[in-house]
């Protein structure tokens, strides 16, 4: 059984060790985020649950076009909270 050719802890022609495989980042070194960053995200959140909210109640009561525009901002606010924790995360 030692020719098994998908034997996992056999070593294949062409594969990269384990020792010349680039160190990856270890929790300890990561940056941690900052209070002013951190304050950022919590604004973006509650500004995208207080538009999302208003943006329900103003579609319910019937002014679509006031409505509309909390949403655009809920959509905004929503898109630069991703980017945020996505560019933190590299």
């Amino acid at each position: 059984m030692s020719d098994d050719p998908y034997r996992i802890d056999a070593p294949t022609a062409g594969a990269p060790s384990p020792s010349s495989a680039p160190p990856s980042a270890s929790p300890a070194s990561r940056p941690r985020r900052t209070p002013a960053r951190r304050a950022l995200l919590v604004l973006l959140g509650v500004v995208l649950t207080g538009c999302a909210a208003a943006n329900g109640t103003l579609s319910l009561l019937g002014h679509e076009l006031v409505g509309s525009v909390f949403g655009a901002t809920a959509l905004a606010s929503l898109v630069a909270l991703v980017v945020l924790v996505r560019r933190g995360d590299r």
